[in-house]
């Protein structure tokens, strides 16, 4: 299995729930600038780091460790 997370999933999430960078981060524990570094590929989170993503939008860690290509924009 693949280790590394899809960035994009975080994306997708995040705006499934509704919420905004800042919000997410805030509710993470994270600032805004490293949550979008996350967001962007740029930095890859430590397993806390997507404990605390993950439980932020309600979503099982796995999720977001699915290599599937993304096609479109998120909404």
């Amino acid at each position: 299995m693949e280790n590394r997370i899809n960035p994009h999933l975080i994306v997708i999430g995040r705006q499934w729930r509704g919420m905004k960078q800042e919000t997410l981060a805030g509710k993470a524990g994270l600032n805004q600038g490293h949550l979008s570094r996350i967001e962007n590929g740029l930095t890859e989170p430590s397993e806390e780091v997507l404990k605390r993503i993950a439980d932020a939008l309600d979503f099982p860690e796995g999720f977001f460790r699915q290599q599937d290509m993304i096609y479109g924009l998120p909404v």
